[in-house]
């Protein structure tokens, strides 16, 4: 047996566990001393994030009541992140752009055919859209946490909100509940975890083409510089060429574009005709580029650099 003396913490968190246990063993005691240390916060997600919740939203018939639920209960957790952070900040905006969010994401749900899409983009519009309950559980999830950062910064918030994400444990409360919807084979194949710290530390991405500031291949070229996408899309060096997973590239860039459209969509949801169009012209040029790169990033790289030259 592996004993140790742990010096307690100005919180008496290892006294409050020592209570907790009376006695009993756990198979891991960092675990149970966070979940400890984290209850409040964790309690308050759950309520936001949850299997019932979910199925709630995605019913047409019960959406309108559960939503107003939620934003009751966003104030709970909000002040638990606030707690947690240290913050002194007032929330008030963050609930607002959260909620703001939200009502896009509903729309895209049960009302997507009041949106003015052109007549020509209709399908590729839709088969972008989540496609399952688990996938919807997925934007809703990335809903909540991804301005979990700006309670300390508004400068680097998404890379504060994907360490605070990590640093909380979020993704196993929200993995549990995905599970419970019943996940299919093409939902396993998601990896849930990656996909929401990389919406999270990319949600404004778009800004960047849609402003004219980048073509995409300068926005393809800082997506492979980041380490966190080339650990998803497993690049590797091969016979001194890179290589990405090809079933990998097709979802991250559809969850790429659900952000980048909800992004859009919230700045005015009435008057996007031109910027929609330009936003989904670009996502077709990458899937035709896509096809003819053999999986090679370089390749893809340049044959996006001399598409947008054309």
């Amino acid at each position: 047996m592996d004993f140790q003396i742990i010096n307690d913490n100005e919180f008496f968190h290892y006294a409050q566990l020592h209570d907790l246990l009376n006695g009993r063993g756990v198979p891991n005691m960092h675990e149970t001393l966070h979940e400890l240390v984290y209850q409040p916060l964790h309690e308050s997600f759950k309520i936001l994030i949850n299997t019932s919740s979910l199925k709630y939203l995605l019913n047409p018939n019960k959406v309108k009541k559960e939503a107003e639920l939620i934003y009751n209960n966003l104030d709970a957790f909000l002040l638990e992140v606030k707690k947690y952070s240290s913050s002194q900040k007032d929330y008030t905006d963050i609930k607002n752009d959260i909620i703001l969010r939200s009502k896009v994401i509903l729309k895209l749900r049960h009302n997507v055919g009041e949106l003015r899409i052109p007549e020509e983009y209709k399908d590729i519009f839709i088969n972008l859209l989540p496609s399952s309950e688990v996938e919807w559980g997925i934007i809703f999830s990335y809903l909540i946490v991804h301005q979990l950062g700006r309670f300390e910064s508004n400068d680097n918030y998404k890379l504060l909100s994907r360490s605070l994400f990590d640093e909380w444990q979020l993704s196993k409360y929200i993995n549990k509940t995905l599970n419970d919807l019943g996940k299919d084979k093409k939902d396993e194949r998601l990896e849930v975890d990656s996909i929401i710290k990389l919406m999270i530390g990319l949600q404004d991405w778009s800004n960047l083409v849609i402003n004219g500031k980048k073509d995409l291949y300068s926005v393809f070229q800082l997506f492979f510089s980041d380490p966190e996408v080339q650990q998803y899309l497993k690049v590797n060096r091969f016979q001194q060429l890179l290589w990405y997973n090809a079933e990998l590239f097709d979802n991250f860039i559809k969850w790429m574009w659900v952000i980048a459209i909800i992004e859009l969509l919230v700045k005015s949801i009435e008057d996007t005709h031109g910027e929609l169009k330009k936003l989904l012209d670009y996502y077709l040029m990458i899937k035709k580029v896509s096809k003819t790169t053999n999986f090679q990033v370089v390749k893809l790289l340049d044959d996006l650099h001399n598409y947008s030259q054309t």
